[in-house]
């Protein structure tokens, strides 16, 4: 798939990392109690390091990896639009 513009593949190397060290990070918060895994906190980080994951395993036509964080990302947006519909609950 042709792009407006290129991005080298550094770049994509690099947001997969950052990706990485998100979902690893809020998995790390929740065992340690810090963060609770049905709050919208812990959604959001794991959304957005699925959607860092996500553009690498795109970039280098890893389709299971792109098929596990599609998933990943739709759990982490169920989780958050759960929470809208309920105010005051998931919030820390």
């Amino acid at each position: 798939m042709k792009f407006l513009f290129y991005l080298p593949s550094s770049f994509y190397e690099i947001i997969g990392w950052v990706g990485t060290f998100l979902i690893l990070f809020a998995y790390f918060l929740g065992s340690m109690g810090k963060m609770k895994p049905e709050s919208r906190g812990y959604a959001f980080v794991n959304l957005l390091g699925a959607i860092a994951v996500g553009s690498n395993v795109w970039h280098n036509h890893a389709w299971p990896a792109l098929g596990l964080q599609v998933m990943w990302g739709c759990i982490a947006l169920f989780t958050l639009a759960k929470g809208l519909f309920r105010p005051g609950v998931n919030t820390k």
